[in-house]
């Protein structure tokens, strides 16, 4: 569901009976400007992997890439790993990866969850959430989300589906 979509629902809610944190928040998430949209050129950043080596996405020029956004408190973010598990199988050979972006507070929540769920793929951490980081608040403002980045850099798909990614890397990736 994209944003568009959740405003429209969320403006035939009843808001007298909500508590106003609650309101704030939401309408935080939904009326957030991201920085970042389809067809802009990718914003490079640097975050800790998970053995705190950091990690540049400048180094992932010239391949397609997934950029995934995620907390380990985020059911449908977790629900989505396997799909994207087969995708990464699939195409990891032939020019393409995922990067995922955990915007967990809490590091050893992170390190425990990958180490139970042995994620393939580059794992990256922004301890300081999705509020508190300049680099995270231009690509996103509530998880789950991801950025679809061409060889050139370019930003092609903004939250697709995994089934979506597998149709557009087919053609793309031949």
């Amino acid at each position: 569901m994209d944003k568009n979509q959740l405003k429209k629902i969320y403006s035939k809610l009843d808001k007298k009976n909500q508590r106003e944190s609650t309101i704030y928040i939401i309408e935080k998430k939904l009326y957030h400007k991201n920085d970042i949209n389809v067809n802009d050129m990718v914003y490079d950043f640097e975050l800790p992997d998970e053995n705190n080596t950091v990690f540049k996405t400048v180094s992932l020029k010239r391949k397609w890439y997934l950029i995934d956004f995620w907390a380990t408190y985020c059911s449908i973010c977790i629900a989505t790993f396997p799909k994207l598990q087969k995708i990464h199988d699939l195409y990891k050979d032939r020019n393409f990866e995922i990067l995922a972006v955990s915007v967990d507070k809490d590091l050893q929540q992170w390190q425990n969850f990958l180490k139970i769920h042995d994620l393939k793929w580059k794992n990256l951490i922004e301890k300081r959430g999705i509020d508190n980081s300049e680099a995270v608040k231009k690509y996103i403002s509530f998880t789950p989300s991801n950025f679809l980045i061409s060889p050139e850099g370019k930003i092609v798909a903004r939250n697709i589906s995994p089934e979506d990614l597998e149709k557009l890397l087919k053609k793309k990736l031949k």
